[in-house]
């Protein structure tokens, strides 16, 4: 999991904010670099996830039950269980991608145009 300690720490709780609880305000001046922002940060966490998907999948470490039961155990706490690990990751990258289109949105009322809006992502530098 040492590929997802950067996002971690990072904010207070790893678990996103209930859909509908974040309200930011963005000038027109920062409306396509925030939305750059949280497409591209979406984006490359839903990636980081899927290929540690199977990474996160603990193997039993010997043949007896107790090793195949701790197995599961953790296997259901990284990835299976509806709070897994992968889960909440997950779901933060699904409420970056939110955000991203509600920024979207006001970059549209702002008067920016689709091509405005794409060339917004190809400018993108992730800084860590």
């Amino acid at each position: 999991m040492s590929e997802l300690a950067g996002y971690y720490g990072r904010w207070e709780d790893a678990a996103p904010p209930p859909s509908g609880d974040l309200k930011i305000k963005v000038s027109r001046e920062q409306v396509l670099q925030a939305y750059s922002i949280f497409m591209n940060e979406g984006q490359n966490l839903r990636i980081e996830l899927q290929q540690l998907q199977d990474k996160l999948r603990v193997p039993p470490c010997g043949g007896d039950p107790v090793s195949e039961d701790s197995a599961n155990l953790m296997t259901w706490r990284f990835v299976d269980a509806p709070d897994s690990y992968y889960n909440r990751y997950s779901g933060l990258a699904d409420s970056f991608m939110e955000t991203a289109e509600q920024l979207r949105a006001s970059a549209k009322e702002y008067g920016f145009t689709d091509e405005d809006i794409a060339g917004a992502l190809k400018g993108y530098k992730r800084v860590d």
